[in-house]
């Protein structure tokens, strides 16, 4: 049981390090060839912005703004992967895909970059989740993604003209609505398959009024015999008194 959870614990950052291992590699590659790869992301309503459903979660305008994007990514990512192993890929390749579709559609006619529209999914889907299976360990979890990335929420609003709140949106609306979709499925089951129990090491009453037992039985000469003797349950057994009916040594 132990082996099978750390299988999956590490398989869960494997899958996490490797979408985030990619978004550097695509930022230093562009950063060490002085490339501009803007150019992939999102353009709405048009034919070669369509592109950018695909890659634009892959391109960033800059360092700082894939380091914003890159912690909270590990720690959903891991969250996801681990509490939702059954459904997390597909959980993930909706809030990817259908963010960037959305996006496409409804929004301003600007470039959208960057992978923030795939965060705020997995914070939407992890939280509703929760939320709408009642169930505490992933209420505890929605919790705690809350709590920590609660500043977010001000992302969702149009404050900022240069921050596409849109993805930060259309994200969260992708987020919600696989959470609806897979609200049966629970999270994983924390607790160990196996618990200590209580053993009672005493000798279980006899089924019979009458029921021979042996038992040891220690004489002077340190020798430990044993015998066959009959005896009620609540009364204590007595020793032979007869010499022929002395037990043979052990």
């Amino acid at each position: 049981m132990i082996d099978q959870e750390s299988k999956i614990f590490h398989r869960s950052i494997q899958y996490t390090f490797g979408f985030v291992g990619l978004l550097w590699l695509v930022k230093i590659t562009e950063y060490m060839m002085g490339l501009d790869l803007g150019f992939l992301g999102i353009l709405p309503r048009t034919l070669n912005g369509s592109v950018g459903v695909i890659t634009s979660p892959l391109v960033h305008g800059g360092f700082m703004h894939l380091i914003s994007n890159t912690f909270p990514l590990l720690v959903l990512g891991i969250g996801l992967f681990y509490f939702y192993e059954r459904i997390a890929l597909q959980v993930f390749t909706w809030i990817y895909f259908v963010t960037g579709f959305w996006v496409w559609i409804v929004a301003r006619s600007a470039y959208h970059i960057g992978a923030s529209g795939v965060v705020y999914g997995l914070v939407a889907f992890l939280f509703f989740s929760g939320l709408l299976r009642k169930d505490s360990k992933s209420v505890a979890i929605s919790l705690s993604v809350f709590f920590l990335y609660g500043g977010m929420l001000y992302g969702v609003l149009p404050t900022d003209p240069s921050v596409s709140w849109e993805s930060h949106l259309l994200g969260s609306f992708a987020g919600i609505v696989a959470a609806i979709h897979y609200r049966n499925v629970p999270v994983r089951n924390l607790q160990p398959a196996h618990s200590l129990q209580v053993v009672n090491h005493e000798q279980p009453a006899p089924k019979d009024i009458f029921e021979t037992k042996q038992v040891p039985f220690f004489y002077s000469s340190s020798k430990q015999l044993s015998y066959n003797y009959k005896f009620k349950p609540k009364g204590k057994p007595q020793p032979p008194t007869e010499k022929n009916q002395r037990p043979k040594d052990l």
